[in-house]
């Protein structure tokens, strides 16, 4: 079971990581590619050196309005659509490693 603890937050992790680096991405690609729907996604560069401002909420709201419909790039398209699912993954990831975790410290001691 310590095992499985340990898998989950290593997972956890690299999901989070793996998140973090792609809405980056997708952020870049975005101002690169798309400056109109750069210009109406608000000020993500602030979001993007993690400073608490309302374009925090920017990212989130792009993905599940799903916006990056509109772009008509199949590629920019799947990036977006693993990243909205994965910024839901994310929570059930969480507490399922959290749970488990109690579960080993509740039966070590």
């Amino acid at each position: 079971m310590v095992q499985v603890a340990q898998l989950l937050v290593y997972l956890l992790f690299a999901t989070a990581a793996a998140l973090a680096a792609g809405t980056v991405f997708m952020s870049f690609t975005l101002r690169r590619r798309f400056p109109v729907l750069w210009a109406e996604w608000g000020n993500p560069e602030s979001w993007l050196w993690l400073a608490r401002t309302p374009a925090n909420r920017s990212v989130l709201e792009f993905l599940e309005r799903r916006s990056y419909l509109s772009t008509d790039n199949q590629k920019f398209i799947r990036l977006c659509s693993i990243l909205r699912t994965g910024f839901y993954v994310l929570p059930v990831l969480f507490v399922l490693t959290m749970g488990i975790m109690l579960v080993v410290l509740l039966k070590s001691n």
